[in-house]
């Protein structure tokens, strides 16, 4: 609901604006060992960043974790571009110098005032991926053009995530794993950089004691510098209202941080429902970006009805394809309405244009089909006539190959499950009680939907309800089945803060997902 209510805010409020980036300057890095010697240093993967052209938050760290840089990265023109605070881009060149020996590097600092556009912008100094299929630039600063405020910026900043949404040094400083930063800006994978060894303890530990997470309270609220959650006060660190939602930033412990969790909470002796989210709120950006395509489609559909001429619609599909080049439903629409304007050979570059990004979109090669036809060119529109139908077919085949695979795994699978009930009551002999033995075989029970002998192996380990979040997690499967969603909920608020507290992840994120 949030999400949807953000995507429909961003669309009609923020999508054509701009953003200051007079905070920040460009540090440019440049020369044949660029590469290598930023992946030695910056916490992200820079090829990646390379790769899929990219815009990235990066940080460099001390040995401790603890932030001493941080910015926003992408490549172009075989430059690096590094966006740092203004106050720091001169200590970042230093700091690069004291590590360049025989590389081959260059470093250019630009203090230009710049702008980030979500649109992609004419004269931009960069066009880059911002999300997912989601293209944005940024460019010189330019005198006229509409500006984000203060307001709006931080609503950027709590649903995307950007250092660039930041406007302060101290927004992301301190302990990069506590920081609404941190998941985005490391990378685990690419390789060695100073402070990799005690990010990574904690990351495959139990993850930061506390960490930046957010709670939305329907309404208003007391301005309060601090709230109440079971019985221990929090500091609020940065509130906004955004709808009808009030939104606070809050740094919350391991057992808090229950993602999309319903929490009470208490703000001057007043008592609140909420609900908590990880910062920042959007966490899955590729469907975000699809939902956002969705929206505008919708809005040209709309136009479409009210009879907005056709030519108009057509460059509105094509502004929005500079921001969102994959999404197909755009490539179709221009297609559609050049043919009701007879501009076949025209429909047929844009039908073509599609199969580029996606060779196997049978609807491209039909439509081709009937623009030939159109065209009078009867022999190229039975081979793009022929060229669908054997894509068709050779997605049908696919299909039962996939499907003869699935059957084969979930074969191999109840054959394990039948060597692992054998082995499991066989422990169940020596000790009707034993923990694990009876965890198991409620997963096996219940998996077989066998779900009245799987609530007899669940009973014998209830004791342990209080101590093991496994325990719970079956519960709350078990009752999900029963369609009891007030047990079954029971039954999460209490495994949940426990598989945090103990560093479960994968119970933790199976507890989530039922919510």
């Amino acid at each position: 609901m949030i999400q949807k209510k953000f995507t429909n805010y961003f669309a009609r409020n923020l999508f054509d604006k701009n953003i200051s980036l007079s905070n920040f300057s460009l540090l440019k890095v440049r020369g044949d060992d660029c590469v290598n010697f930023l992946q030695g240093q910056l916490t992200i993967n820079v090829e990646k960043v390379i790769a899929d052209n990219q815009l990235q938050n990066f940080c460099i760290v001390d040995l401790k974790g603890q932030i001493e840089f941080c910015g926003a990265i992408c490549f172009t023109n075989n430059n690096f571009l590094l966006l740092t605070y203004s106050n720091k881009v001169d200590q970042l060149k230093i700091y690069f110098e004291k590590y360049i020996i025989t590389e081959e590097v260059e470093l250019f600092i630009d203090n230009r005032d710049f702008q980030l556009s979500f649109f992609p912008h004419p004269h931009s100094l960069a066009t880059f991926q911002m999300y997912p299929n989601f293209y944005a630039s940024f460019q010189i600063a330019e005198d006229s053009g509409d500006y984000i405020d203060t307001q709006e910026r931080l609503i950027l900043k709590y649903f995307l995530g950007s250092i660039l949404f930041t406007q302060y040094e101290n927004e992301v400083s301190g302990f990069l794993p506590s920081s609404f930063i941190h998941d985005q800006a490391v990378s685990f994978d690419k390789g060695c950089f100073k402070g990799q060894e005690i990010l990574s303890k904690i990351e495959f530990n139990r993850k930061a004691a506390n960490k930046d997470w957010i709670v939305q309270i329907n309404g208003n609220t007391p301005q309060a510098s601090e709230i109440l959650i079971n019985n221990k006060n929090y500091e609020i660190l940065n509130r906004i209202k955004f709808n009808d939602l009030t939104l606070l930033h809050l740094q919350l412990p391991r057992e808090l941080r229950l993602h999309q969790f319903n929490q009470k909470i208490n703000i001057e002796g007043e008592t609140f429902e909420s609900t908590l989210y990880s910062f920042p709120l959007i966490q899955d950006y590729g469907m975000w970006v699809e939902e956002l395509g969705s929206v505008f489609f919708e809005k040209l559909s709309e136009l479409y009805i009210k009879g907005i001429p056709a030519q108009d619609l057509i460059e509105m599909n094509e502004m929005c394809l500079r921001v969102f080049p994959k999404m197909e439903e755009f490539y179709e629409s221009i297609a559609q309405f050049l043919k009701k304007n007879n501009q076949f050979k025209q429909a047929i570059f844009w039908m073509n244009e599609l199969t580029k990004i996606n060779p196997n979109n049978v609807l491209a090669y039909t439509n081709r089909s009937l623009l030939y036809m159109n065209l009078g060119e009867i022999e190229k529109a039975e081979e793009e006539k022929a060229k669908g139908v054997s894509i068709e077919f050779k997605l049908n085949g696919k299909s039962v190959d996939e499907q003869a695979q699935i059957e084969k795994t979930k074969f191999l699978e109840r054959e394990k499950r039948e060597k692992q009930k054998i082995m499991f009551l066989k422990v169940l002999e020596l000790d009707e009680h034993d923990l694990y033995a009876n965890l198991q075989m409620t997963r096996i029970s219940r998996l077989e939907k066998d779900y009245f002998v799987a609530e007899k192996y669940l009973e014998k380990i209830k004791i342990h309800l209080e101590r093991e979040p496994q325990v719970s997690l079956e519960y709350a499967l078990l009752y999900q089945h029963k369609k009891d969603r007030q047990k079954m909920q029971e039954m999460i608020n209490l495994g949940l803060p426990l598989a945090n507290k103990k560093g479960n992840l994968k119970v933790a994120s199976q507890l989530q997902n039922l919510i």
